[in-house]
């Protein structure tokens, strides 16, 4: 009988990555399977959705009586999950390895439980059993997670790329497949996300492989969790996939070309008009508004202050620096928006922020940067 012993602790690992793939809102109940893949003695985990899938070969693994062909099963990870999730953090015992054999049309998985003390408490030494649902894998399915990975690939430094992801990711939605907000944008001149309300772009100085690419939600997030855990990771690229390798793990991101017309936000930037304020402090002050209202106002009262206001608040910023023409600009914005729009980590980033105002028949749009003029950020602010 098809016999597979797993350790608990890194199949518990593997898990994580997988769901990050599976959590994609865009992927039905029904599709969400962590797939095995057995082969002579490899076995190999994969998660799956439309524009991501990702395999994971295991480090501790036996195998029994697996024909020449191999085997190939799923099980639902929800069903999985809980399972696993029942077997952590327990007090009088552990679980070291798990077993997945063939079951008729089920798949059965056996719980190896084992005392923290095997002198005082033998008797906790037992074995559960679980029949989980084994249903096939779709062909289109087999056939693409059994896609090669790239023999040429250049390596890339995860700081640099986790530099771009960390700051925009925020600012992206995990809501569809097809939202403007759901992608993160890698163009020739520029890294960049969009949404209804703001925009944000960041000089794009990455490897050729992500240039001329839009990658979804899900695949931004993974490549966030598969850079997290090393310093560097094999980049590829071929006609369907931005292909990525770390350690024993290998995805393939699903890629589209990029359809935005973005260059006009960028073209529409003004520096005539504009402020300078302390990058902390505002985001100080920000924070304290927000804990009272989402809505806010604000106004240049004279080349030294920012005033901002709600129903019940009010204070002055002061102006590290203040543009000709600039004082008397008054508009109303959203506090989370504004916040949001503070890209990167405060201690990367300089400790001015420069706030340009582009003046239209009912509005201004906001440009946020710092010196560097290494990234900005724009959303649209009602005169007020």
């Amino acid at each position: 009988m098809k016999k597979i012993t797993l350790s608990f602790e890194e199949l518990n690992k593997v898990l994580g990555y997988i769901y990050t793939i599976l959590s994609d809102k865009s992927v039905e109940d029904k599709s969400k399977n962590v797939i095995f893949l057995v082969r002579d003695d490899v076995v190999t985990l994969v998660g799956y959705n439309q524009v991501t899938f990702s395999r994971t070969t295991l480090e501790e693994a036996s195998v029994e009586d697996i024909p020449e062909d191999g085997w190939e099963f799923q099980v639902k990870s929800s069903e999985l999950s809980k399972i696993m999730s029942a077997y952590s953090n327990l007090f009088k015992t552990k679980v070291e390895k798990v077993d997945f054999e063939e079951n008729g049309v089920r798949t059965r998985i056996t719980v190896h439980e084992v005392p923290v003390d095997s002198e005082k408490d033998a008797r906790l030494a037992q074995d559960s059993i679980f029949d989980v649902e084994n249903a096939p894998i779709m062909n289109k399915i087999l056939n693409d997670i059994k896609t090669e990975f790239p023999a040429e690939n250049n390596s890339v430094v995860c700081t640099d790329l986790l530099l771009y992801i960390s700051s925009l990711m925020p600012l992206m939605s995990n809501d569809s497949a097809n939202s403007t907000a759901s992608k993160l944008n890698f163009a020739e001149d520029y890294v960049f996300t969009m949404s209804s309300s703001a925009s944000a772009f960041f000089q794009n100085r990455l490897n050729d492989e992500f240039k001329g690419i839009t990658l979804g939600y899900s695949s931004v997030s993974f490549l966030k969790k598969m850079c997290e855990g090393t310093d560097y990771i094999a980049v590829a690229r071929n006609k369907n996939y931005l292909c990525i390798e770390s350690g024993n793990t290998q995805a393939f991101m699903r890629y589209k070309p990029i359809k935005i017309n973005y260059k006009a936000y960028i073209q529409r930037r003004s520096k005539e008009k504009g402020i300078v304020v302390d990058r902390l402090y505002m985001k100080d002050v920000l924070r304290r508004m927000s804990g009272i209202a989402v809505d806010g106002k604000m106004s240049v009262e004279s080349n030294d202050a920012l005033v901002v206001t709600n129903e019940v608040f009010q204070q002055e910023v002061p102006l590290e620096n203040c543009k000709d023409g600039t004082v008397g600009i008054h508009f109303k914005i959203s506090i989370p928006i504004l916040t949001s729009l503070i890209l990167g980590s405060d201690e990367v980033f300089a400790s001015n922020l420069f706030i340009y105002f582009v003046e239209t028949t009912r509005s201004y749009i906001l440009y946020i940067q710092d010196k560097t003029g290494a990234w900005f950020a724009s959303t649209q602010a009602a005169k007020s």
